[in-house]
């Protein structure tokens, strides 16, 4: 998990204190007519800035990662959110049981 922390913490850090994503990335998600309406540059949802991939830097360690299409939930993650996710399953997996 302490990996893909600083994965996420280096990537925001270069690139102004926010994820960036791309704005194909963000058409996959809120669709082409709303990002663009948005300006590269500005926030986008809660933890995300709008980049242009030539803009971003670390660019493979940004919000890129989309699940596939037909699952109902639709959220783009970075490289290390998935050390994150592997971490905690590893950790949940390998718990003792105090019974």
């Amino acid at each position: 998990m302490l990996i893909g922390l600083i994965l996420n913490l280096i990537v925001m850090a270069v690139n102004g204190g926010f994820m960036p994503i791309s704005p194909q990335t963000a058409e996959r998600l809120v669709g082409e007519e709303i990002v663009s309406n948005l300006t590269p540059g500005n926030r986008f949802g809660f933890k995300d800035i709008l980049l242009p991939t030539h803009e971003t830097r670390l660019e493979l360690l940004a919000d890129r990662f989309l699940p596939p299409a037909g699952l109902p939930y639709q959220v783009a993650f970075s490289l290390g959110d998935i050390f994150i996710a592997f971490g905690a399953f590893w950790i949940l997996a390998h718990q003792e049981t105090n019974a």
